[in-house]
């Protein structure tokens, strides 16, 4: 009956079914989907937002943690509410339409779950300059994509590409906003999914695509070395003389020296390795 309710009045129902949502089976993940959209999209943002942020809410893993004593960062993944399957197919089915009817606010809120979702694992590092190593370029090595893996994080970073996917062909003037958005959160796959997004606009973003290709970090961070070498393909022919001297002149310095320290590498090891890398760069 909910559903053929005017907007307007099916939204005074909204907080009596975010309660529900904990109970199985009274309302199915793609009936809450389908009024989430019905919302967005007449007019009730605030309800579509708080029904979206319950349904797709996360919580930690209830196993024992990894590292009971807390010594290390060994903690277990974040989890979300409904099913894997459920979780995916919301945001494949519905997050097209609640990227376009919702705007910023709805890649606001996918950004912000993936961040809750990180921190349930590894803590912000804020004693080091740029992001925070969360390994995403292991456990999603391809940001595209979505599994029925339970893990919230593994679900959510295709979400939060797509949407800013939909956001950026939506209107190119979105493209810095999203960048922008993108670069508050502390996590790498932030900056991957940046990357991706940049390398997919260049040609109407193209000075924040250089200016991203240009920060020599960038170049050097081995965790978005697949997104940045995409970036650089996409744009590098179009980069000015002097820009493009810059770039051959980091691939001829070899790469950070310190990824050799402490390992036991003859001086003709590391010099083929050195050689490898640039021709890799190159």
């Amino acid at each position: 009956a909910i559903q053929l309710m005017p907007p307007k009045i099916a939204v005074t129902l909204v907080p009596k079914i975010v309660k529900l949502l904990d109970i199985a089976y009274w309302f199915t993940p793609d009936l809450v989907g389908k009024l989430t959209v019905r919302f967005a999209s007449g007019g009730e943002p605030k309800a579509a937002l708080q029904l979206l942020r319950a349904l797709l809410q996360v919580k930690p893993d209830p196993r024992t943690s990894l590292d009971p004593a807390g010594a290390t960062r060994r903690r277990h993944e974040a989890r979300p509410l409904i099913r894997g399957f459920d979780y995916a197919k919301t945001l494949g089915t519905y997050g097209p339409d609640l990227a376009s009817a919702l705007g910023l606010q709805y890649l606001s809120t996918l950004c912000l779950l993936l961040r809750i979702s990180i921190q349930e694992e590894i803590t912000v590092d804020k004693g080091v300059p740029g992001k925070t190593e969360d390994y995403s370029s292991i456990w999603k090595a391809r940001l595209e994509g979505y599994s029925h893996n339970e893990a919230a994080k593994q679900l959510l970073v295709p979400g939060v590409l797509d949407a800013a996917k939909t956001l950026c062909a939506m209107d190119a003037n979105n493209i810095p906003l999203v960048i922008e958005m993108l670069g508050k959160y502390p996590f790498k796959v932030f900056d991957r999914i940046a990357l991706q997004i940049l390398c997919r606009h260049a040609g109407v973003a193209f000075l924040i695509a250089r200016d991203r290709l240009l920060d020599k970090p960038s170049f050097l961070d081995l965790s978005v070395r697949q997104e940045y070498d995409a970036l650089a393909t996409a744009i590098f022919g179009q980069l000015e003389e002097r820009d493009q001297k810059t770039y051959l002149a980091w691939i001829d310095e070899g790469g950070d020296p310190r990824r050799f320290e402490g390992r036991d590498y003859t001086d003709e090891a590391i010099a083929n390795a050195i050689e490898h890398w640039k021709f890799q760069r190159l």
